[in-house]
C-alpha cells in the first residue's frame, strides 16, 4: 500500500498522536528537566539549559 493511501484511509487519532502528541509529550519533559535544573539550584547557568538544546539538534534521532 502506498504512503498517500494509508495517509488518506488513517483515522483522526491516527494522525494526531504522530504528528501532536509525540511532541507534546517531549516538549513537557524537556520544560520539566529546565525547571528542575532552574529549582535545584541557586543560581541557574544559563548555558547549562542551552546545552540541552544545543545537543538536540545535533542529533535530531
Amino acid at each position: 500500500m502506498k504512503f498517500t493511501q494509508l495517509f488518506l484511509k488513517a483515522k483522526h487519532w491516527q494522525l494526531f498522536l504522530p504528528l501532536f502528541g509525540v511532541p507534546m509529550i517531549f516538549y513537557f519533559i524537556m520544560m520539566a528537566s529546565i525547571v528542575m535544573t532552574i529549582a535545584n539550584q541557586t543560581e541557574p547557568d544559563p548555558l547549562l539549559i542551552f546545552d540541552y538544546f544545543k545537543g538536540i539538534s545535533k542529533n535530531p534521532f
